[in-house]
């Protein structure tokens, strides 16, 4: 241990100020790394679910008694986001699925339903609020809300300030405890 204190100390001012950019800059992309490592498997999991409600939908006229019981209830929920009674993404966030942000559960002639990440960072929010769903439309995506301690910005899907939304706008309105909520159709 001695004998590193010994290199560190006869270094220069800035090889020391490098050294600690370098280290600083490794950091941030581990940790970039390690976040896109959860952020794709939450997005592919709000794919899935949204196709399971599709084909588990698609001959009946809206979407009643749509909820995360009901999903619960008849199997419909991917193993590995079952946790007990909840469904939870990669992150480890509890999931909702139905009408607002407790994911009420649907009434007759319901014709949207929504999927809720609770309980985000606001990286988490970032990264997920910009991510490049490669099948947005055919998805049926119509919004996202984005709800935090300040604000619920509800973005539509096309729309001026709206959805698609960069890195750089989900920033400004995401904060430290967040909750996304997609709409769908």
């Amino acid at each position: 241990m001695q004998n590193i204190s010994t290199q560190i100390a006869k270094l220069s001012t800035s090889a020391k100020v490098a050294a600690v950019l370098v280290l600083v800059t490794l950091l941030g992309w581990g940790t970039s790394c390690m976040m896109q490592n959860s952020i794709r498997p939450a997005a592919r999991q709000l794919i899935r679910l949204v196709e399971i409600v599709h084909r588990n939908f698609q001959t009946k006229p809206d979407f009643w008694r749509l909820d995360t019981n009901w999903l619960i209830d008849n199997n419909m929920v991917p193993h590995e986001m079952l946790k007990g009674s909840q469904i939870v993404n990669a992150l480890g966030k509890q999931v909702l699925v139905g009408n607002g942000p407790e994911g009420q559960m649907l009434m007759p002639g319901a014709r949207s339903f929504d999927i809720i990440y609770k309980d985000l960072s606001k990286r988490e929010c970032v990264a997920l609020a910009a991510y490049d769903f490669p099948q947005a439309q055919t998805l049926g995506l119509i919004s996202l809300t984005i709800v935090n301690d300040d604000e619920a910005k509800n973005l539509v899907w096309g729309e001026k300030s709206g959805l698609p939304l960069s890195t750089d706008d989900a920033a400004k309105i995401c904060r430290n405890n967040n909750v996304l909520m997609w709409n769908f159709e």
